[in-house]
């Protein structure tokens, strides 16, 4: 039996996004879901569910098994568009965009949202001890699974009539998961490990015990929406994790 996707509901508590708004948004969404994310090697492979976007009507709960989307004005974080983790103790993912930071910094919220939406999908379990990761190679490097930082700056049009905006992201062939080219939905990246002049990924040294970033050509820094980054750097990952990363490895290369 083919598992149902993941129910991800949006609720929108922005002063500046009307519900007109994120209704848009909420169908472009399902437009990228359906035509791209939910056809790619990520779920084909069972490395990540398929997902729907609905709405939540203001002053409601989330159905049953529902993650969440938020949409706010501003950051709770310094600098923060975006972020994706889970609730405390209870396992339940989310994802929080901040519209007028976000529009503030010249980018689309519908952009954000996407960006949060596939990276909540792909990892939706954000554990500082033990961060998905994949090690390239024979290397000591395993670089952390977030499906959107190394193609940030592709976001596209996702051709919904209204030039809605959503980002390109990573298959599993960038992190050579599979043997399939491409290795971004939309080409922002055409091999694996490859950073876009706008991304960035973070990477992680078994050796040092060290983590690093490495940065496209046109960036310096990280970008606002890599918030969860402070979270995951100030301690190594569990041996587990690394453990995982080459049990998963082993296993797809089989």
């Amino acid at each position: 039996m083919t598992p149902q996707p993941q129910l991800v509901v949006i609720s929108n508590q922005s002063t500046v996004v009307t519900d007109a708004d994120v209704t848009t948004i909420a169908a472009a969404l399902n437009l990228q879901l359906s035509r791209d994310f939910n056809r790619s090697g990520w779920v084909k492979r069972g490395l990540a569910p398929a997902g729907t976007v609905g709405l939540l009507d203001k002053g409601s709960k989330p159905p049953a098994g529902a993650w969440v989307l938020n949409v706010l004005d501003h950051s709770d974080q310094a600098g923060a568009l975006g972020y994706h983790d889970d609730v405390a103790g209870t396992k339940i993912p989310f994802a929080d965009v901040f519209a007028v930071d976000t529009q503030q910094d010249g980018e689309q919220v519908s952009a954000v949202c996407s960006h949060e939406l596939l990276e909540m999908l792909v990892d939706p379990f954000v554990d500082p001890m033990r961060p998905r990761m994949v090690r390239k190679g024979s290397s000591t490097d395993y670089y952390i699974v977030e499906a959107c930082d190394a193609q940030q700056g592709g976001d596209y049009d996702v051709g919904d009539g209204h030039g809605t905006r959503v980002a390109d992201f990573a298959l599993p062939s960038w992190w050579e998961l599979t043997g399939y080219r491409p290795t971004s939905q939309k080409g922002t990246t055409t091999e694996p490990w490859e950073v876009a002049p706008g991304g960035y990924m973070s990477i992680f040294d078994a050796k040092t015990g060290q983590w690093r970033q490495v940065f496209g050509e046109t960036r310096q820094t990280a970008p606002a929406w890599s918030s969860r980054l402070p979270r995951v750097h100030p301690r190594a990952p569990h041996s587990e994790a690394i453990a995982a990363a080459d049990e998963l490895a082993l296993r797809l290369a089989g």
